[in-house]
C-alpha cells in the first residue's frame, strides 16, 4: 500500500468526569493562547471554544454531568 495518502476529516474524543475546576483552567490558558472566546448556545449549560487557525479547525465542548 505505498503511496496512499490518508486525511482524517474529524475526530470526536469523549472524556467523562471531567470537573469544572480542571476544565475552567484549561479553557482559560487555551483562549489566552488563540485569543479566542468562550460561548454557549440558548439552551446553555454546554461551553464551546472554537478555534480556527485558517488551516485547521478545533471545537471544544463541555457540559457539567449531573450526577444523582
Amino acid at each position: 500500500m505505498e503511496g496512499v495518502i490518508v486525511s482524517i476529516d474529524r475526530i470526536v474524543i469523549d472524556f467523562t468526569d471531567v470537573y469544572w475546576d480542571f476544565f475552567n483552567e484549561f479553557h482559560k490558558r487555551i483562549r489566552h493562547f488563540y485569543g479566542v472566546k468562550m460561548y454557549t448556545k440558548e439552551k446553555g449549560f454546554r461551553y464551546h471554544i472554537n478555534i480556527n487557525t485558517g488551516e485547521q479547525f478545533l471545537h471544544i465542548s463541555y457540559q457539567q454531568s449531573l450526577k444523582k
